[in-house]
């Protein structure tokens, strides 16, 4: 009997983690990637040979994010913006909450986040699109408990 994820194993991490490095490598951009678990906690980190070290954090940030409010962080961009209803929120959880692009949830069959990869390196889109080649290998894979 096959089961559903409820969070994010390491074969999975690493499988998301491998997928997107293969992403920023082919666009020849250096990147940061954070794979977090269902519950905010990093189960992986890479930093690519010459990744901006002020990015770090900033890949950690976009990966909670989007674990912790189960959501890419895209979609707090005009949310949490200038001007938004929630303006601010970025400054909540200790400054970790992040507002812009790169940080993508990954969900299970049943549409649950089990986890989450965050990229900072490249521009905000450009995060964005390595990070949805982590999540979209993860989906395309058959699994259950991955």
């Amino acid at each position: 009997m096959e089961t559903t994820a409820t969070s994010l194993s390491l074969l999975g991490a690493q499988l998301v983690l491998s997928a997107s490095l293969e992403q920023a490598k082919t666009m020849s951009i250096s990147m940061n990637i954070s794979v977090c678990d269902a519950h905010t906690n990093e189960i992986l980190f890479a930093r690519m040979d010459n990744a901006k070290i002020t990015s770090m954090e900033i890949a950690r940030g976009k990966a909670f994010t989007s674990s912790g409010h189960k959501a890419n962080t895209r979609a707090f961009a005009k949310y949490a913006g200038i001007n938004g209803p929630a303006f601010g929120l970025h400054t909540t959880n200790n400054g970790k909450f992040s507002i812009v692009p790169g940080g993508v949830a990954i969900k299970n069959a049943a549409g649950e986040v089990i986890g989450s990869v965050g990229v900072s390196g490249g521009s905000p889109d450009q995060d964005e699109i390595v990070a949805l080649a982590g999540a979209k290998a993860w989906n395309g894979m058959t699994h259950s408990k991955m």
